[in-house]
């Protein structure tokens, strides 16, 4: 099970501290939903079940996008802050203009959690792809394509990068997503492995577990 970067990756906000505290609950997916009191949304073409492109961002964002792409790749971290900075008032912007749920959202939120990524925030990281995987999941179904990239691109981080005290709300909260889609997936196989070891080491039935390698390996930044 590969993936390409351009699959991994197709993005091109600010949330409340409720958001951050729901993304350790078993009830992720749903509390996700109740962040934005953002105003309905503009219509936008429903995407269909394979439908796996996304449209492009709006033409007056495209610079700071860019920006902030080109910042996530780049190894100052004077830079990469200034990016972060952006990308909050960027998401504020968008939500207002486009609502909770539109694809602009989604994507900004896609591009702040690949910069915390580069930055080494992985938890934050995840987080970000729980997010935008739930998002995904309610505007255009579980087992959307787009659903499913960002659902691994959170697994992919969880397996690889997250441990400590951290590993076992956040997977508990990917396998709970993960359940909509296929429970008979390779990538749930691996996390319900994981969170097994996990859960043992905690009772102390085996012992203390790292975080393993991930059977997708994203190996480029995100397009704009």
């Amino acid at each position: 099970m590969t993936m390409t970067g351009e699959q991994q990756y197709q993005p091109w906000g600010t949330v409340t501290p409720g958001f951050w505290q729901s993304a350790h609950a078993p009830t992720y997916a749903r509390a996700h939903a109740q962040h934005s009191s953002a105003p309905p949304p503009p219509q936008q073409p429903p995407r269909s079940s394979g439908e796996s492109t996304t449209p492009p961002p709006p033409e007056r964002y495209r610079a700071r996008i860019d920006a902030i792409s080109a910042a996530a790749r780049d190894a100052d971290p004077t830079r990469r802050a200034a990016a972060a900075v952006d990308a909050e008032r960027l998401d504020e912007e968008i939500t207002r203009g486009y609502g909770q749920h539109h694809i602009h959202t989604i994507q900004i939120r896609e591009l702040r959690g690949h910069l915390a990524h580069m930055t080494g925030d992985h938890e934050t990281a995840v987080r970000w792809h729980l997010h935008t995987a739930a998002l995904h999941s309610t505007t255009a179904g579980p087992s959307h394509p787009l659903t499913r990239a960002a659902l691994r691109r959170a697994a992919h981080l969880w397996l690889s990068s997250v441990s400590g005290s951290a590993a076992i709300p956040l997977g508990t909260a990917l396998l709970e997503l993960a359940a909509f889609g296929d429970t008979d997936s390779e990538l749930h196989r691996h996390l319900t492995a994981r969170m097994t070891k996990l859960n043992d080491a905690t009772r102390g039935d085996a012992p203390s577990e790292h975080p393993s390698e991930p059977p997708d390996t994203p190996n480029a930044a995100p397009s704009t």
